[in-house]
């Protein structure tokens, strides 16, 4: 795949070039054409630190579009040791749509998966679904069945018990 960014043509396997281009762009001043062009490199790239990279620099966009690409991501790769700057990018945006997405990764992952995704629920902001309230409440009781409390899951899954039902829902 060849994609054309601010008059430069790359391969997508083009890592250190693409990575070297991101170096001469201001995420603040930058193109919505150029924002698509690099989401079109993210959703195709493999490459981890490519994918780390872009995360990071079109968080720093601040534009909510990308927001989208990163759950469909996040989905692709959500059981590997790759996920942590994704989830993170997350957290800089509401996420409130996609609730139930980092309920599950909270309850079926790693303990550093488990930190980002607690941080995606803590910035939740808009209401949530009532649906989703409820099946993410069922969701983290049926998880904390079993568990210790002196686990450390159980205390993250817990105090994402308590934030959801402090949220507002709709």
């Amino acid at each position: 795949m060849q994609l054309k960014l601010k008059a430069k043509e790359f391969l997508i396997t083009d890592v250190d070039k693409i990575i070297a281009a991101l170096s001469n762009l201001d995420p603040k001043n930058i193109e919505i054409e150029t924002i698509y062009e690099l989401l079109k490199i993210f959703e195709a790239t493999d490459n981890y630190i490519l994918i780390d990279k872009l995360a990071l620099f079109l968080s720093d966009t601040g534009r909510a579009i990308i927001l989208e690409p990163l759950i469909r991501k996040l989905n692709k790769i959500k059981q590997s040791n790759h996920t942590s700057t994704l989830i993170y990018v997350c957290s800089e945006y509401d996420c409130s749509e996609y609730i139930l997405f980092f309920i599950d990764l909270l309850i079926s992952n790693d303990y550093h998966t488990m930190i980002e995704a607690m941080s995606v629920l803590e910035s939740i902001k808009n209401p949530i679904k009532l649906a989703d309230k409820i099946i993410a409440h069922k969701k983290l009781t049926d998880a904390l069945i079993g568990l210790n409390e002196a686990e450390e899951n159980y205390t993250y899954i817990n105090d994402a018990l308590e934030l959801i039902d402090s949220l507002n829902s709709q």
